[in-house]
């Protein structure tokens, strides 16, 4: 009767480990799906070698304008911004990383572009603020 009992434990134990481990699967690819729909991803051939203010904001509108469904959106002036910029907020280890802010008319869509410029390629990271 122990032994009965023994394989059942075991069984029922076993169906819990993999009820668990497949939840945690699903929660896992779930919430990579809901990141991965909050972004989108551009790279350019680019001839510069620095990251303009004017480079930066002519290919996040070409990055916004790939998007689907977005409505004309134009940079918003940032604080952050160092001289001579004053949309591109660069990152502080990297000046040839930064990121811009771009808002439509009606402020209803808020959308982020993230840059980064090496080996004559842009990244364009189109992303919706949380």
């Amino acid at each position: 009767m122990t032994t009965k009992l023994t394989k059942m434990l075991v069984a029922a134990v076993l169906i819990s480990a993999v009820a668990i481990g497949g939840a945690a699967f699903a929660l896992k690819r779930g919430l990579q799906h809901a990141q991965e729909s909050r972004t989108s991803t551009y790279v350019f051939e680019v001839t510069a070698d620095s990251l303009s203010e004017e480079l930066a904001i002519k290919y996040a509108h070409k990055a916004l304008a790939d998007c689907e469904g977005l409505p004309p959106m134009q940079p918003n002036e940032d604080d952050r911004a160092t001289a001579p910029d004053r949309f591109l907020v660069r990152n502080t280890r990297d000046p040839q990383q930064g990121h811009l802010l771009f808002q439509s008319k009606d402020s209803a869509t808020v959308r982020y572009v993230h840059m980064s410029l090496a080996d004559e390629k842009l990244t364009c990271v189109v992303a919706r603020p949380k």
